[in-house]
């Protein structure tokens, strides 16, 4: 009996490559372009459940904000990172270490992460809007906003706020 000789594929990369015969192909998944834009629900994603039930109890409220905010000042802070922000406000904003104005964006919202519910709320500081976006700007209107997060805590003063400061370097419209 004879054998035939039947091509190899090797797997290289994650591509299979053929030893010994005609090429075999196969297709790599699209790399995404650029980073994924997050929205602010996908801050509490990750969080540990146990501090966020903790929340809600009273007695642990204080202690349980705290070690949340550690947790999110190491993971957040310093993070190059991009939002898609819904803008109910947009405002004049002066940086006057720089000598000039800028904007400040707004948004907020109610988001479940397991059993808890939390407020997560951001500020975008934007020194520069060379598209224009902010001047165009209707309320409700979505941006995607990429910085770098300077603030990442939780407060638990009148309900439970997760705050995000971010230094935006790039204000685009939503599509």
């Amino acid at each position: 009996m004879a054998h035939k000789n039947l091509p190899l594929a090797v797997a290289v990369d994650d591509e299979l490559t053929e030893v010994g015969g005609a090429a075999a192909t196969a297709t790599k998944p699209a790399a995404p372009v650029g980073p994924q834009a997050r929205e602010l629900k996908d801050v509490a994603k990750g969080l540990p459940q146990k501090q966020l039930l903790d929340l809600r109890v009273p007695t642990k409220t204080g202690q349980a904000a705290m070690e949340l905010s550690k947790t999110l000042t190491l993971a957040e802070v310093g993070k190059e990172t991009v939002f898609r922000l819904r803008a109910p406000s947009v405002e004049p904003w002066p940086f006057p270490k720089e000598g000039f104005n800028g904007w400040r964006l707004h948004s907020d919202e109610r988001a479940r992460e397991g059993q808890a519910w939390i407020d997560v709320s951001i500020f975008a500081y934007v020194r520069q809007d060379p598209q224009g976006a902010l001047a165009a700007w209707k309320k409700g209107q979505d941006f995607i906003v990429t910085g770098t997060v300077s603030r990442a805590d939780i407060t638990a003063v009148k309900g439970t706020v997760l705050h995000l400061d971010l230094s935006a370097t790039k204000v685009e419209a939503a599509r």
